[in-house]
């Protein structure tokens, strides 16, 4: 649509006001223009310090205050240079585009790249623009995108309340932000934290496709640890699997702490036992998932430990004894599947550990205390060096 076209009627030509504008961008960012991400609807302080003269013409009469609300609801007349629509990765989530480089969250937080498709939700990496200096000091964070508005409400509202428990503020990732994805899209973000790898990834990237018995250790120090103060906050996260705990990221692109996310399915801890409906039995991986869960049991702390098993073994062995069963026959397998099979060629302390969890009744408080020493004595045993249970990878 050409400038003049279209505009209110009375207001000063766009074609002035284009060059206006233009004139200030080019005074103010010119340098920066190729790679800003933002635009005149979400502005970066920058942009927002550059455009400020031209809102004041607002105050001179109506015809320049008609202009000026009409260009900030047409994104066209400010000629920022953006990559084609055509090089930008885009994925599709169901009948919708979710990455696209106009899609932004909270003002600050846009889209550039998908990382992760499932059939539950979508990864992207997107930039964060909202910092001192705008679009020249651009941090990376990641959105997580869901079509189901319940499991995005549980998971907002499981990460904002963790927020306010400093016990876990080094445990999961910061929620910066959350809302509607796109213009009436019908999909729901979280903007996170970016993390390292994942457990899974890291097992992939490893020497035979395994964990060393150390690292395995430090795995398991560090995830019972962090299970500990999430239930000790009331929450499940009902969801362990290697692919849902990752390492952080710092100045260097790596530390050694591990974090746990995706909390879609966490639940708060009950006080009282209950049988669940099948359509509520969602969330857990199929291989990972306690034996418990297919029986309709509401969800303990000893499902969480379970689970953790299952990882720990997985981790270090490489494979589960049903790995290869069909999803029918998987929970029958789990069962008849001695605890030294599970934990073939492993430190004892694994098979002392799940046995002592399988004993915990529904309900019962594990002695997280005495878990925790069963590991740091096989640690010390073994002469591992360091106190802090780091990985080395």
């Amino acid at each position: 649509m050409p400038p003049h076209e279209g505009k209110p009627q009375g207001s000063i030509p766009m074609s002035i006001w284009t060059n206006i504008v233009e004139f200030f961008l080019n005074t103010e960012i010119a340098s920066e223009l190729e790679d800003h991400l933002c635009d005149a609807l979400s502005p970066c302080p920058v942009l927002k310090r550059a455009l400020q003269q031209c809102y004041r013409l607002q105050l001179v009469c109506q015809d320049w205050k008609d202009t000026v609300t009409y260009f900030l609801e047409d994104r066209r007349y400010i000629k920022l240079k953006r990559p084609s629509e055509d090089s930008i990765r885009s994925l599709s989530y169901g009948s919708a585009v979710v990455v696209s480089y106009r899609c932004t969250l909270g003002g600050r937080f846009r889209a550039y790249q998908a990382i992760e498709d499932d059939y539950d939700k979508c990864v992207v990496l997107a930039h964060d623009y909202g910092g001192p200096d705008g679009c020249r000091q651009k941090s990376q964070v990641v959105i997580k995108v869901s079509n189901s508005r319940i499991q995005y409400e549980n998971e907002r509202d499981v990460y904002t309340w963790l927020s306010y428990a400093p016990i876990l503020s080094l445990d999961v990732p910061h929620l910066h932000c959350s809302g509607e994805y796109g213009i009436d899209s019908g999909y729901h973000g979280l903007v996170l934290d970016k993390l390292g790898p994942d457990l899974d990834k890291l097992r992939l990237a490893s020497r035979h496709q395994r964990y060393t018995p150390r690292q395995t250790l430090a795995v398991a120090i560090q995830t019972i640890q962090i299970y500990q103060r999430l239930h000790s906050q009331g929450w499940l996260h009902c969801n362990a699997k290697p692919g849902n705990f990752a390492i952080g990221l710092d100045e260097e692109g790596r530390n050694n702490r591990i974090f746990v996310f995706d909390f879609e399915h966490a639940r708060r801890i009950e006080p009282t036992p209950t049988l669940r409906q099948r359509e509520e039995c969602v969330g857990w991986n199929s291989l990972f998932k306690p034996t418990t869960w297919e029986m309709h049991m509401t969800p303990s702390r000893r499902d969480d430990l379970e689970g953790l098993g299952y990882v720990l073994s997985y981790l270090e062995r490489g494979s589960l004894p049903w790995e290869h069963s069909t999803a029918e026959e998987i929970w029958r397998v789990k069962i008849c599947t001695p605890t030294t099979k599970i934990f073939e060629g492993m430190d004892a302390v694994y098979a002392l550990y799940f046995n002592y969890v399988k004993s915990l009744s529904w309900g019962e408080i594990p002695d997280y205390v005495w878990i925790m020493k069963l590991f740091k004595d096989a640690w010390e045993a073994r002469g591992f060096n360091g106190t802090v249970y780091e990985l080395d990878f």
